[in-house]
């Protein structure tokens, strides 16, 4: 987009003037217009991302309720069911944080 222009030498200084402006504004309006599509597919990559997170989210949060249903029962099945809630719970967030760490950098 740094393209750099001639305008002829036998133009007026008022001309050149001119043709440097529309040839500024016609790059301008080329990063704008790539800018405008690269945000409508980060709108759209950003609103998929949340809707697989929620997704997700409704995979694994039923597992809390049928563990604390479970939690009354002091025996080792109860106590793999919890801490197999406890380590698909902790994937899950430390995996939305490092989507957020990589989306800072």
């Amino acid at each position: 987009m740094n393209e750099k222009t001639t305008v002829p030498a036998d133009k007026t200084a008022g001309e050149r003037a001119a043709a440097a402006q529309a040839n500024l504004k016609k790059q301008i309006d080329e990063a704008m217009q790539a800018a405008r599509t690269l945000r409508d597919e980060i709108r759209v990559q950003v609103h998929l991302a949340g809707m697989d997170a929620k997704d997700r989210w409704a995979q694994i949060e039923p597992s809390f309720y049928d563990a604390e249903k479970l939690a009354g029962d002091i025996s080792d099945a109860t106590k793999t069911a919890a801490l197999k809630v406890a380590v698909s719970f902790r994937q899950f967030r430390d995996s939305i944080k490092r989507h957020a760490t990589e989306m800072k950098h």
